[in-house]
């Protein structure tokens, strides 16, 4: 789960710091396959809420129609499981 996070974060830095276009979409698919299977155990995070926001970025990077997403936001809903 800790590189699927770790691989969003790059993918944003990739697109909004770096102007990439081409390795952040692939490195959004790589964090999705690898957050994916935590959505039900979720360690105190919003990861459904994580893989919509990836999701709506990926199609913004292919199409590139409308309005830029907002960047994905970790959200945590149990602060106690994070510790």
């Amino acid at each position: 789960m800790f590189q699927g996070l770790i691989q969003v974060a790059a993918a944003m830095h990739q697109f909004l710091d770096l102007k990439r276009d081409g390795g952040p979409i692939k490195t959004l698919a790589k964090a999705r396959s690898r957050l994916e299977p935590f959505v039900s155990e979720s360690h105190g995070l919003d990861l459904a809420d994580l893989l919509d926001a990836v999701g709506k970025w990926q199609s913004w990077l292919v199409r590139r129609e409308g309005e830029r997403p907002a960047v994905p936001r970790i959200r945590v809903v149990e602060p106690a499981a994070v510790r």
